[in-house]
């Protein structure tokens, strides 16, 4: 059979399983009222009268909005663009930084990994996966 702490260990998991499905129950664990289950009556004050909240524009879509206003036979993004080759230009690094990495992208970062065959020799099973799979990670992205 099992062992006293196995035995334990199962009726506590299956202790706290049982009190976790009874709380997703309608009114939680042994609240349930008459209305739990029923659909709605007039008058009923679970009934959401404000109704769903607006939902916000989509970011790409007002940012383009938005920076497309065209000033003085400029957009927007344009203006933003001048304004920061003139700060770069008076010796701003921020802002020559944010210029070249919008142009050119950001620099890519390269690490150099020192491994050798009997390094990898000693890691079990499980240390040799979760390597393999930082690795695949840090190629892919």
């Amino acid at each position: 059979m099992h062992s006293p702490f196995l035995r334990f260990f199962y009726e506590e998991q299956t202790k706290v399983q049982t009190k976790n499905c009874c709380k997703a129950m309608p009114g939680g664990r042994g609240k349930l009222t008459g209305r739990d289950g029923k659909p709605f009556v007039k008058g009923d004050p679970r009934i959401n009268r404000k109704g769903r909240p607006p939902k916000l524009p989509d970011l790409q879509e007002l940012l383009a909005r938005v920076l497309s206003e065209q000033k003085e036979k400029k957009t927007a993004m344009e203006l933003i663009l001048l304004t920061l080759k003139e700060k770069a230009l008076k010796g701003d690094l921020r802002a020559g930084e944010m210029l070249k990495d919008w142009a050119y992208g950001k620099a890519k970062q390269v690490q150099e990994v020192d491994v050798t065959l009997e390094k990898l020799e000693k890691l079990d099973d499980e240390s040799l996966t979760a390597l393999c799979n930082k690795l695949i990670e840090k190629q892919n992205g």
